[in-house]
């Protein structure tokens, strides 16, 4: 197979600080590669030296690998010296110690990353690839927002993630006095044009493979938004721009084009009327039979209104009567808030639930083969059981759906029913902008909340029943949480 060629220490750092994944071969040394690793499989290293060459097993050729190290702790000419040798005992028939062989390039796999602990979140860390930003640089910039002001959002790893794949490959060493607005406005036009630039696209382009490029004018309005603020964030500090320069991110072209009639009409569809309410508990009642974790997942969000991502970290100590509390830190506006489960459809899963609970403090506990009942982690949105199951559901469906339409069905729904807007707002745990609200207004209106939820079960009810469908499956398939089985 023949990969792309260095001959020069330059040459391999340019192709290291791009932290794509691939296989690269020194144009002087014969046999000698490095395998760069990509931002999330950092281990030893930015790359592994390894000599490749072939050898016969049992009459036939089979490729093998010997590791001579880590770059950069290894360097361009330590590892020619370290390859010349080994290279001079494959040519006299010498094979080496089984203990320098990798297993063979079929079967060869990406090292994991080491496993993080729970309850410690990922540093909030931008690469420099060994290498220190330049002063006065974007990359200087971009490190500077990252550790001054990203910790203060509630998400930071988009805002993070956005630097590390869309700008700082572009524009580590451009100067701010030079990051003018035709340079960004370039930048935001190949977003747009190309769509996703993920780690996978820039390794096909390196490669020369053909890939498909979808445009993409949402995510560019997006990544035009964090330009703005990264420059705001500039402006603010003092020292990176020129005096008569100016903030060059004011007011930056959109790239989402889409008419209002347009939007509205996907506003419109974007929560499930009773015909498919009932499309979507019919295919509930089919994945249960697959993954009843994340059917009863999706169709208490159907019941209840809350946030996905708060619903899937839902842990029984939580739970006390018809309340779940979700606590500050967990809840996306830093409040703590009360949501009522006291309907009969609601109360129905989680006892479901319970009756086949594991020792996971979790509801939804994640299926993790080899981890123990009690070291389960809660569903998320990036675990591969939730996606595969959203996949199989959107398969059974004759309409789009995203899990977050389940909580716009809820509002508008209880809003035709005729639950007053303040009362919603209070059920979604939405915060108001009026200073009645921030400053003086302290009840909760939690009786209000409870009745709004029952009044949505009854509702589910009639619809299914209009339907001749039961609430739940005659099965009761989600009750059967075969993640360790219980002894009899």
């Amino acid at each position: 197979m023949a990969y792309r060629t260095f001959t020069t220490d330059k040459e391999l750092i340019g192709l290291v600080q791009r932290a794509v994944p691939q296989i690269v071969s020194d144009g002087k040394t014969p046999r000698l590669h490095v395998r760069v690793w990509g931002p999330s499989q950092y281990v030893e290293g930015r790359g592994t030296w390894f000599v490749a060459y072939q050898r016969r097993l049992g009459g036939k050729k089979q490729g093998s690998q010997i590791v001579l190290g880590y770059y950069p702790q290894l360097t361009l000419a330590g590892a020619r010296t370290k390859a010349a040798l080994v290279n001079a005992d494959i040519d006299n028939g010498i094979e080496p110690p089984p203990s320098q062989q990798l297993r063979t390039r079929k079967r060869a796999r990406i090292s994991p990353a080491p496993e993080r602990p729970k309850g410690i979140k990922a540093p909030l860390v931008l690469p420099d690839d060994g290498e220190p930003f330049l002063a006065g640089s974007f990359g200087a910039l971009a490190a500077d927002y990252v550790r001054f002001h990203l910790p203060k959002k509630r998400r930071p790893q988009a805002d993070l993630t956005a630097i590390r794949t869309y700008l700082l490959p572009y524009w580590r060493n451009v100067p701010m006095t030079a990051l003018d607005r035709p340079r960004i406005i370039h930048r935001l036009d190949q977003i747009a044009a190309t769509g996703s630039d993920s780690a996978h696209m820039r390794k096909m382009r390196a490669t020369g493979k053909r890939h498909r490029s979808k445009p993409a004018p949402i995510q560019a309005d997006r990544i035009g938004a964090l330009v703005s603020v990264l420059c705001t964030f500039a402006l603010n500090r003092g020292g990176w721009f020129r005096p008569d320069q100016g903030h060059p991110a004011l007011r930056l072209p959109k790239y989402d084009h889409r008419t209002p009639e347009e939007r509205e009409a996907v506003t419109e569809s974007a929560y499930l009327t009773e015909a498919r309410l009932v499309t979507f508990w019919r295919a509930l009642v089919a994945e249960a039979e697959t993954d009843p974790v994340v059917a009863a997942a999706l169709w208490l969000e159907t019941l209840i209104g809350q946030r996905g991502g708060e619903i899937l970290g839902m842990q029984w100590s939580e739970i006390e009567g018809d309340w779940w509390t979700i606590p500050g830190s967990r809840a996306k506006n830093h409040r703590l808030h009360r949501v009522p489960i006291g309907g009969a459809l609601a109360q129905q899963v989680l006892a479901s639930l319970r009756a086949q609970a594991t020792s996971s403090v979790y509801v939804f506990p994640s299926k993790r083969p080899g981890t123990t009942e009690s070291e389960l982690g809660p569903l998320t949105h990036e675990t591969r059981s939730y996606r595969a199951a959203l996949k199989r559901i959107r398969q059974r469906l004759n309409f789009t759906w995203r899990p977050h339409d389940l909580r716009r069905t809820v509002i508008t729904n209880l809003a035709r029913l005729g639950v007053p807007e303040e009362h919603l707002r209070q059920l979604v745990n939405h915060k108001g902008g009026s200073v009645t609200e921030i400053h003086y207004n302290r009840y909760r209106y939690d009786e209000a909340k409870l009745a709004a939820i029952r009044l949505w079960d009854a509702e589910v009810q009639r619809i299914l029943s209009a339907a001749r469908l039961e609430p739940m499956p005659t099965t009761a398939s989600w009750g059967k949480l075969l993640l360790f089985p219980k002894a009899a």
